[in-house]
């Protein structure tokens, strides 16, 4: 109890703490786990239970926790991608075409603090934290076209800094073999974006940024005996996103301050997991996953000569396969197969003094995305753990988009299709147990084979039971 006190009484002392990223919607398939143990084996989760960080996903599982405990788990995100792009565009009866080559960069930390206690039937927990993103962009195109005069190139640096802080707070009860519970999740950044753009001149903007996230859910656990169990969680999401500009220069005249955007997004959303259990044999256990989401917003922007309001919408579905095994030499091996069909659509109408007519634009996106993450967890000895994973994310997108704008003057229409990114990520880690803590420690590393991207996490944590 002293212990626990202590922790939850650091959530106002070191503001710099955040809890891992949400693994439950279905428009993003769970690929790194709440907590470095399960992470380090590749994350499989359909059938292995993560005690620090099921809780967290669906608040009823909290009722399997036993022991009352507090975490930190420290996390850093390096992601680095170079990719060059070609476009075809059709102008009337005229072929246009352009390449662009990018480079981004970006290191993500967190470090969430948290704890769980029970006290008979009624649980409670919650986490606290800090987390970052720095993001540094550089975008260089060359356009070339029939039309001589269209041809040119140019180039964009971006810096993108937010700062920010999760909360989570989680409260349930447990009846016989019925346990249900909520959990409340709220995420505010702060942060700015400095835009450079190198072409014929020299522009220079700044942005304050505001992103604003939260999602209440409510969880189910039915124990139908010891070797089967039905879960389900219900999940109720909102967005709300701002872009107000600071600063602008161009070639030092100030009247050209009407020239800089003012965007802003709201939206809402929901998503269901469902997930099965059940037990062949003292030592094999298989599961089923399946979930719904669906979320949709509506984008603005506004300046003093233009403005664009568009609806946006998608849907995704999930379907798993679990299993594990827990042989006698080692104690655990798992596996998830997950199929995730889902389809996106964009509209936006833009008007503005300059434009003879109002333009409209259109944009679809449908995919499927299949990822298999298999594990593996051994004991060297009594209180040491080796393990280690392997993560395959395959993901097949069609990708359209055109643009029309008419009036007595000209009409112009563009579109272009294709998109995909595969990744391969390889997982390690290990625990170590002192009396009643256990240390955790994990490395990720992905590569996106498609679009030449390199990810790396390093993930250390530290539980302590009591």
């Amino acid at each position: 109890m002293i212990l626990f006190s202590i922790v939850f009484i650091a959530f106002f002392l070191f503001p710099s703490l955040s809890y891992p990223m949400d693994i439950s919607n279905p428009l993003s398939p769970p690929e790194l786990g709440p907590s470095p143990r399960s992470a380090g084996r590749g994350g499989a989760s359909i059938v292995e239970t993560d005690i620090e960080g099921d809780p967290f996903i669906n608040p009823a599982k909290g009722s399997r926790v036993e022991n009352e405990f507090a975490f930190a788990y420290p996390t850093i995100v390096y992601y680095r991608n170079r990719n060059t792009y070609l476009y075809e565009y059709r102008y009337n009866s005229y072929n246009d075409g352009s390449s662009a080559t990018y480079l981004d960069e970006t290191i993500s930390p967190s470090i969430p603090i948290g704890g769980f206690y029970r006290i008979k039937d009624f649980f409670f927990g919650g986490s606290i934290g800090y987390t970052g993103s720095f993001i540094s962009h550089e975008y260089n195109w060359t356009n070339s076209s029939i039309v001589g005069a269209y041809a040119f190139k140019g180039s964009i640096s971006d810096k993108i800094s937010l700062n920010g802080l999760d909360a989570s707070l989680i409260a349930g009860y447990r009846y016989s073999i019925l346990s249900i519970g909520l959990l409340g999740k709220t995420s505010n950044f702060i942060g700015t974006n400095t835009i450079n753009d190198k072409n014929s001149r020299d522009i220079h903007s700044k942005y304050d940024l505001k992103e604003g996230m939260d999602a209440i859910s409510t969880g189910l656990l039915l124990n139908a005996g010891e070797a089967r169990d039905i879960s389900a969680v219900f999940s109720i999401n909102s967005l709300e996103t701002k872009s107000n500009p600071k600063s602008y220069t161009i070639n030092s005249m100030p009247q050209d301050l009407r020239y800089l955007l003012s965007d802003k997004e709201k939206g809402k959303g929901y998503d269901l997991i469902i997930e099965f259990r059940q037990g062949l044999a003292e030592e094999f256990t298989v599961g089923a996953r399946a979930g719904y989401a669906y979320f949709s917003s509506k984008p603005r922007t506004d300046s003093s000569y233009w403005n664009s309001e568009g609806k946006r919408w998608h849907r995704a579905y999930i379907f798993g396969l679990g299993m594990s095994w827990h042989p006698g030499s080692w104690s655990i091996i798992a596996s998830d197969l997950i199929f995730s069909p889902f389809i996106m659509e964009w509209k936006d109408l833009s008007r503005g003094n300059y434009l003879p007519s109002p333009s409209k634009s259109n944009t679809e996106e449908n995919g499927l995305k299949i990822l298999l993450r298999t594990g593996i967890e051994g004991p060297v000895s009594d209180n040491f753990l080796l393990r280690a994973g392997v993560i395959l994310n395959w993901n097949k997108t069609e990708f359209t988009s055109s643009y029309r704008s008419s009036d007595s003057a000209y009409t112009y229409y563009r579109s272009y299709t294709g998109l995909h990114a595969n990744t391969m990520a390889l997982t390690t880690g290990a625990s170590y147990v002192i009396s009643r803590v256990r240390i955790d420690l994990m490395v990720r590393l992905d590569n996106k084979t498609s679009c030449s991207a390199l990810t790396t996490t390093e993930q250390f944590g530290i539980v302590t039971f009591f």
